[in-house]
Protein backbone atom coordinates (compact mmCIF):
# COMPACT_ATOMS: atom_id res chain seq x y z
CA UNK A 1 0.00 0.00 0.00
CA UNK A 2 3.06 2.24 0.05
CA UNK A 3 2.93 3.36 3.67
CA UNK A 4 3.71 1.68 6.99
CA UNK A 5 0.72 0.16 8.75
CA UNK A 6 2.25 1.16 12.07
CA UNK A 7 4.26 4.34 11.44
CA UNK A 8 5.32 4.93 15.05
CA UNK A 9 6.50 2.82 17.96
CA UNK A 10 3.30 3.70 19.83
CA UNK A 11 1.21 2.46 16.90
CA UNK A 12 2.76 -1.02 17.23
CA UNK A 13 1.25 -1.18 20.71
CA UNK A 14 -2.15 0.13 19.68
CA UNK A 15 -5.05 -1.36 17.82
CA UNK A 16 -4.66 -3.76 14.91
CA UNK A 17 -4.70 -1.89 11.60
CA UNK A 18 -8.04 -2.51 9.87
CA UNK A 19 -6.27 -3.85 6.78
CA UNK A 20 -4.77 -6.63 8.94
CA UNK A 21 -8.08 -7.87 10.32
CA UNK A 22 -8.28 -10.37 7.45
CA UNK A 23 -4.98 -11.82 8.64
CA UNK A 24 -6.72 -13.15 11.76
CA UNK A 25 -9.10 -15.15 9.58
CA UNK A 26 -6.27 -16.41 7.32
CA UNK A 27 -4.31 -17.63 10.35
CA UNK A 28 -7.45 -19.28 11.75
CA UNK A 29 -8.00 -21.08 8.42
CA UNK A 30 -4.34 -22.17 8.36
CA UNK A 31 -4.69 -23.60 11.86
CA UNK A 32 -7.84 -25.45 10.79
CA UNK A 33 -5.95 -26.87 7.79
CA UNK A 34 -3.21 -28.11 10.12
CA UNK A 35 -5.92 -29.68 12.23
CA UNK A 36 -7.30 -31.50 9.19
CA UNK A 37 -3.83 -32.80 8.39
CA UNK A 38 -3.56 -34.14 11.95
CA UNK A 39 -7.07 -35.63 12.11
CA UNK A 40 -5.79 -38.85 13.70
CA UNK A 41 -4.21 -37.02 16.63
CA UNK A 42 -5.58 -35.49 19.82
CA UNK A 43 -5.50 -32.03 18.27
CA UNK A 44 -8.42 -32.96 16.00
CA UNK A 45 -10.71 -33.63 18.99
CA UNK A 46 -12.17 -30.46 20.56
CA UNK A 47 -12.85 -32.45 23.74
CA UNK A 48 -9.25 -33.61 24.02
CA UNK A 49 -7.09 -32.65 26.98
CA UNK A 50 -4.68 -30.79 24.71
CA UNK A 51 -3.83 -27.22 25.70
CA UNK A 52 -3.39 -24.40 23.19
CA UNK A 53 -0.76 -21.85 24.28
CA UNK A 54 -1.33 -18.26 23.21
CA UNK A 55 0.24 -14.92 24.12
CA UNK A 56 -1.56 -13.09 26.91
CA UNK A 57 -0.91 -9.84 25.00
CA UNK A 58 0.64 -7.98 27.91
CA UNK A 59 2.13 -4.97 26.19
CA UNK A 60 -0.64 -4.94 23.57
CA UNK A 61 1.77 -5.59 20.65
CA UNK A 62 -0.29 -5.88 17.47
CA UNK A 63 1.43 -9.10 16.34
CA UNK A 64 0.59 -10.74 19.66
CA UNK A 65 -3.01 -9.48 19.43
CA UNK A 66 -3.39 -11.02 15.96
CA UNK A 67 -2.00 -14.39 17.09
CA UNK A 68 -4.19 -14.43 20.21
CA UNK A 69 -7.36 -13.54 18.29
CA UNK A 70 -6.72 -16.18 15.62
CA UNK A 71 -5.78 -18.81 18.19
CA UNK A 72 -8.88 -18.16 20.30
CA UNK A 73 -11.10 -18.29 17.23
CA UNK A 74 -9.54 -21.59 16.13
CA UNK A 75 -9.37 -23.19 19.58
CA UNK A 76 -13.11 -23.12 20.14
CA UNK A 77 -13.81 -25.09 23.32
CA UNK A 78 -10.28 -26.39 23.68
CA UNK A 79 -8.36 -25.50 26.81
CA UNK A 80 -6.23 -22.37 26.38
CA UNK A 81 -3.31 -21.27 28.51
CA UNK A 82 -1.89 -17.79 28.01
CA UNK A 83 1.81 -17.21 28.48
CA UNK A 84 3.15 -13.88 29.68
CA UNK A 85 4.70 -11.87 26.89
CA UNK A 86 8.16 -10.97 28.08
CA UNK A 87 9.43 -8.27 28.69
CA UNK A 88 6.00 -6.60 28.81
CA UNK A 89 5.03 -8.89 31.69
CA UNK A 90 7.56 -7.10 33.88
CA UNK A 91 4.75 -4.57 34.34
CA UNK A 92 1.89 -5.99 36.45
CA UNK A 93 -0.35 -3.24 35.03
CA UNK A 94 0.25 -4.48 31.48
CA UNK A 95 -0.55 -8.05 32.53
CA UNK A 96 -3.83 -6.92 34.16
CA UNK A 97 -4.71 -4.82 31.12
CA UNK A 98 -4.35 -7.92 28.92
CA UNK A 99 -7.14 -9.63 30.86
CA UNK A 100 -9.66 -7.05 29.78
CA UNK A 101 -12.92 -7.58 31.65
CA UNK A 102 -12.32 -11.30 32.12
CA UNK A 103 -11.01 -12.94 35.28
CA UNK A 104 -7.84 -14.95 34.93
CA UNK A 105 -6.12 -17.37 37.28
CA UNK A 106 -2.37 -17.97 37.29
CA UNK A 107 -0.51 -21.25 37.49
CA UNK A 108 3.22 -21.33 38.19
CA UNK A 109 5.39 -23.60 36.10
CA UNK A 110 8.85 -24.24 37.56
CA UNK A 111 11.76 -23.86 35.14
CA UNK A 112 14.83 -26.02 35.54
CA UNK A 113 18.18 -24.72 34.29
CA UNK A 114 17.89 -26.26 30.78
CA UNK A 115 14.41 -24.75 30.36
CA UNK A 116 15.55 -21.31 31.51
CA UNK A 117 18.61 -21.51 29.23
CA UNK A 118 16.36 -22.47 26.31
CA UNK A 119 14.04 -19.54 27.06
CA UNK A 120 16.95 -17.09 27.05
CA UNK A 121 18.25 -18.59 23.80
CA UNK A 122 14.81 -18.29 22.18
CA UNK A 123 14.48 -14.63 23.18
CA UNK A 124 17.98 -13.98 21.82
CA UNK A 125 16.75 -15.12 18.39
CA UNK A 126 14.77 -11.88 18.11
CA UNK A 127 17.92 -9.92 17.28
CA UNK A 128 16.09 -6.95 15.79
CA UNK A 129 14.17 -6.43 19.02
CA UNK A 130 16.96 -6.90 21.56
CA UNK A 131 18.14 -3.30 21.30
CA UNK A 132 14.57 -2.07 21.82
CA UNK A 133 14.40 -3.56 25.30
CA UNK A 134 17.95 -4.33 26.43
CA UNK A 135 21.43 -2.83 26.27
CA UNK A 136 22.79 -6.18 25.06
CA UNK A 137 22.22 -9.93 25.20
CA UNK A 138 23.85 -10.22 28.62
CA UNK A 139 21.40 -7.73 30.12
CA UNK A 140 18.51 -9.60 28.52
CA UNK A 141 19.70 -12.91 29.99
CA UNK A 142 20.13 -11.36 33.44
CA UNK A 143 16.67 -9.74 33.35
CA UNK A 144 14.96 -12.90 32.14
CA UNK A 145 16.60 -14.87 34.95
CA UNK A 146 15.75 -12.21 37.55
CA UNK A 147 12.13 -12.07 36.39
CA UNK A 148 11.81 -15.87 36.42
CA UNK A 149 13.27 -16.04 39.92
CA UNK A 150 10.99 -13.25 41.18
CA UNK A 151 7.99 -15.00 39.62
CA UNK A 152 8.88 -18.25 41.35
CA UNK A 153 9.74 -16.71 44.71
CA UNK A 154 13.45 -17.48 44.36
CA UNK A 155 13.19 -20.52 42.07
CA UNK A 156 12.86 -19.84 38.33
CA UNK A 157 9.28 -20.12 37.14
CA UNK A 158 6.86 -18.63 34.69
CA UNK A 159 3.15 -17.98 34.93
CA UNK A 160 0.50 -19.38 32.66
CA UNK A 161 -2.94 -17.81 32.79
CA UNK A 162 -6.36 -19.33 32.23
CA UNK A 163 -9.67 -17.56 31.91
CA UNK A 164 -12.05 -18.41 34.70
CA UNK A 165 -15.39 -19.67 33.53
CA UNK A 166 -18.35 -17.40 34.21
Amino acid sequence: MGAPLYPTRDAIFGDIAPVEMGLIERITVSLANLQLAARQTEISNPQSPITIYLPLTAGHHVDHQIVRAAGERWAGRRRIAYYEDYPYAESPDQVRAAWGKKTFRAKLVQLDEPALTAKVAAIACYRSQLSTFFADEAEMAARVRAYAEATGGGRPAERLWRKEEA
